[in-house]
């Protein structure tokens, strides 16, 4: 081969290691951008009881330990708590989210999230969203019962835990948590008209958007479907209601925009006997 000949294979040579590594400049440099047009990932985790008890333990009853195991695994994958307020404030322009935000949410108010749950709060300097049934809140509020396993949060201890800073509250209807009076949870009857269905959301759901006012001097702007049960209208209902923050049963890990619009959030139920690593894999994924 001649020297002009390899000259000129030479030449080429390096223009095409050139083109390939300015392409995969381009690529990189255009990544964050499509995360950022896309959204931020926020998985959200759904407790409801917490037992010492393994007779109670099942598909909404964990121990404390598996608990605490959640928080510790969540700190050492790089995850960050955030409330609803953040997320609001992320969505509306107004903040920023940590690089992996998370949310625990805990659901129907059992007095065991008090004695085992907040002080894992507290130690690990983690948020969660507590979202009480009112009619049970009222009546252990009324009674000094506090057997673990049954008792119901009060509304002195909800008011502390919202004070902390550490535990925001949503409303979970004062008395429609239940799938024995001819509907289940907030979903409608067999040919409810669209008035009477108003009518039965605003005065339940109002009466506990009071409750939580009068008792922890908040303006509750979350809401959860009582067994992630929803029928047409009721987003719309919610909303006219002030509520910014949906949560369903919706077993997604959620897409957030910086959209206007109500942010109904998808939650994965945290049932007993997966390790932690087990379990938020398979969320992830």
């Amino acid at each position: 081969m001649n020297r002009a000949l390899k000259n000129i294979l030479i030449a080429v040579f390096m223009l095409l290691i050139a083109a390939v590594s300015a392409y995969y400049l381009y690529i990189s440099a255009d990544v964050p951008a499509l995360a950022e047009e896309e959204g931020v990932r926020l998985p959200v985790v759904m407790y409801h009881n917490i037992s010492e008890k393994s007779r109670l333990w099942g598909t909404y009853n964990v121990s404390p330990e598996t608990v605490e195991n959640d928080i510790k695994y969540l700190r050492e994958q790089g995850y960050t708590t955030v409330s609803c307020a953040e997320v609001l404030a992320y969505c509306e322009g107004r903040g920023t989210l940590p690089e992996k935000p998370i949310m625990l949410t805990v659901d129907d108010g059992f007095e065991s999230f008090y004695a085992y749950m907040y002080p894992l709060l507290k130690k690990y300097g983690c948020k969660a969203v507590i979202s009480p049934m009112g009619r049970c809140t009222d009546a252990f509020s009324s009674q000094e019962d506090h057997n673990l396993d049954y008792s119901y949060l009060t509304w002195g201890e909800l008011k502390e835990m919202c004070d902390s800073g550490l535990v925001e509250i949503g409303n979970h209807t004062y008395d429609l948590h239940s799938d024995d009076k001819g509907r289940v949870g907030c979903g409608r009857k067999a040919g409810e008209s669209d008035e009477s269905y108003k009518a039965l959301l605003d005065e339940d759901i109002g009466k506990m958007q009071t409750k939580i006012k009068q008792f922890t001097a908040r303006d509750c702007v979350v809401f959860t479907y009582p067994y992630g049960e929803k029928s047409d209208g009721s987003q719309e209902i919610l909303e006219e209601m002030g509520f910014k923050v949906i949560f369903t049963c919706n077993g997604k890990v959620n897409l957030l925009d910086r959209k206007d619009g109500t942010i109904v959030l998808g939650r994965f139920n945290r049932p007993s006997g997966k390790s932690s690593y087990t379990f938020f894999k398979s969320m992830e994924k």
